[in-house]
């Protein structure tokens, strides 16, 4: 699932081209099924519902939560230390977060396009072989 959040682009009075771009690509190098793009405005509720939405159930197991390239406070997208560029399991799916300007959320994407399908499989199959989560002592 790519979700561009916009509010300009959800408004229609500009163009997302970093959603297509983006889904184009995990379909060419990891041969990934793109569900329909989803436009929700820059608005935080929306946002977090559209959120627990697709990464509940509905097979989906990679949501791509596009936008936020302007540094102000009223961006309310998905906030990393600059860049957004932040993933999170949530259920049975991935969340990444990445830039809205297609040439940033692209070289995101490419840079971990490799780990990205190891961790995929991994969420879709048996993660018996990796190391188990140890829990520090409190003593």
């Amino acid at each position: 699932m790519v979700l561009a959040i916009s509010y300009r682009c959800s408004q229609r009075t500009a163009v997302e081209t970093a959603g297509p771009a983006a889904g184009r690509l995990i379909q060419e190098q990891l041969g990934a099924h793109t569900c329909t793009s989803r436009i929700p405005p820059d608005e935080k509720d929306q946002i977090a519902r559209a959120l627990r939405l697709y990464s509940h159930g509905h097979s989906i197991d990679l949501v791509l939560a596009m936008g936020g390239t302007a540094f102000v406070p009223e961006d309310v997208t998905l906030i990393a230390v600059l860049s957004r560029a932040v993933s999170g399991i949530r259920g049975t799916a991935l969340i990444l977060s990445l830039p809205g300007s297609e040439r940033a959320a692209m070289e995101n994407l490419q840079a971990i396009l490799l780990a990205l399908g190891h961790g995929l499989a991994k969420l879709r199959t048996d993660a018996s072989d990796c190391h188990p989560v140890r829990r520090a002592e409190v003593g």
